[in-house]
């Protein structure tokens, strides 16, 4: 779908659930928005739980990974912003079954649009990657039926609470 007709995960605090099986082929993309100059992507490659995130080219940050299990599989993203205001710095913690496997720091968030011609996607990258280590990879689609469903929850500051947005991976 267009970017802006996804969930608002930009200069906001988010929790995303990615439901999935995982075994010794399972790859591609979890979710993605944007692009490598501006954007998001949520993906495992090599047996790795990956993130990656560039504030509009201008700074980049990577989850270098964490070592995927086999099994039926919760992964957890946690996005906090550090100080409420556009642009502003946030913590990101990455969990695997509710064990935190890892966090980082981004220095500055998108709070507009990642980019002005890039999607939205869940299960695939659809236009240009987000992460040039797949780029060569086309779509890098989730490895097929290992995906079962991905969950957003948006925390709306002046509610005081959540809403969800569920997405499947659905051609």
């Amino acid at each position: 779908v267009p970017e802006l007709a996804g969930p608002e995960i930009k200069s906001t605090n988010y929790e995303i659930n990615a439901y999935i099986s995982a075994d010794n082929t399972t790859q591609g993309v979890i979710y993605a928005v944007g692009d490598r100059m501006g954007g998001q992507v949520l993906f495992i490659k090599d047996g790795k739980l990956r993130y990656s995130y560039s504030t509009l080219g201008l700074y980049w940050h990577d989850f270098e990974g964490a070592t995927l299990p086999t099994g039926e599989l919760k992964i957890t993203l946690k996005h906090t912003m550090k100080e409420a205001r556009l642009n502003g710095p946030s913590r990101v913690e990455l969990f695997i079954n509710d064990e935190k496997v890892g966090e980082m720091d981004i220095v500055a968030t998108v709070y507009g649009a990642y980019t002005g011609h890039e999607t939205f996607d869940i299960g695939r990258d659809e236009g240009m990657a987000v992460n040039e280590e797949y780029a060569d990879l086309g779509k890098f689609k989730f490895t097929e039926g290992q995906l079962h469903k991905v969950i957003f929850d948006i925390f709306n500051p002046d509610e005081q609470d959540f809403s969800a947005s569920e997405y499947s991976d659905v051609d």
